[in-house]
């Protein structure tokens, strides 16, 4: 790569590699300054081993916009010490991609990413313990509340009180300029229930696609994707009513 100072593309994923590829982050970092997009998913990359000073010594990908590590096959914590040592220092990243990967929503939360625009992480488990819930939701979901505009949470095995009360302390905006600017989501296989969907779409107005399939703990006949604005707005009638009938049989008993 030191051949190539004025890469800006680099897509390397899907490799149909026998062996692991020890990958030189730092070297690939210093060589190539200019790079913006690095595509390097569903291939057997391995993060070669660097003391944590020459780590340091690192400028990182200054200029780096989007980054795909879907599928990358990882033991444990390498994940997560896999993205801290790609994006330690990439402030114009618009788009992260970790689905499949075992990455920690702490390890997010810390990531130093003010323009992030586009999170997908569908089927991402924390790495100690894959039956262990995803934790720390809310944390991910205030951090980028007011930058994301694509969010894909499907198959992650969360925590159903968390994810259910993450969107309760986010603001709820009635000027549109204010309003946080998501217009998708993605939340199917997940423990979502009424009460949890009905606080994110008063928090969300600007959402045009909501993929809610599979959500067990979801009232039947909602379970499936929305394609415009006006069926959202629908589904929060359906479930404002909802409430209220739930609301008037519990008062009668």
């Amino acid at each position: 790569m030191t051949c190539c100072p004025e890469l800006q593309h680099l897509n390397v994923s899907n490799c149909d590699l026998t062996t692991e590829i020890q990958l030189q982050i730092e070297k690939l970092q210093q060589s190539c300054q200019h790079l913006k997009n690095l595509y390097i998913g569903n291939s057997f990359f391995w993060p070669a081993h660097l003391s944590k000073d020459m780590q340091k010594e690192s400028a990182g990908f200054l200029k780096l916009q989007q980054l795909s590590l879907a599928g990358i096959n990882l033991p444990g914590l390498i994940h997560d010490e896999f993205l801290t040592r790609l994006v330690k220092c990439s402030p114009q990243l618009t788009m992260l991609d970790i689905r499949s990967m075992h990455v920690s929503v702490e390890t997010l939360c810390d990531l130093d990413l003010p323009h992030l625009k586009y999170l997908y992480m569908s089927q991402s488990y924390t790495p100690s313990n894959l039956l262990r819930k995803v934790t720390c939701i809310q944390d991910l979901i205030k951090k980028w509340f007011y930058s994301l505009i694509e969010l894909d949470l499907s198959y992650v095995v969360f925590d159903e009180k968390e994810l259910n009360s993450a969107f309760d302390e986010l603001p709820e905006s009635n000027d549109e300029k204010e309003a946080p600017p998501l217009t998708y989501i993605n939340l199917s296989q997940t423990v979502i229930h009424n009460r949890g969907l009905r606080q994110l779409l008063k928090k969300y107005p600007h959402l045009q696609k909501l993929d809610i399939s599979s959500c067990r703990n979801l009232t039947r006949g909602m379970k499936h994707a929305y394609q415009d604005r006006d069926e959202i707005v629908g589904l929060l009638k359906t479930l404002a009513t909802s409430d209220l009938i739930c609301s008037t049989h519990n008062n009668i008993q």
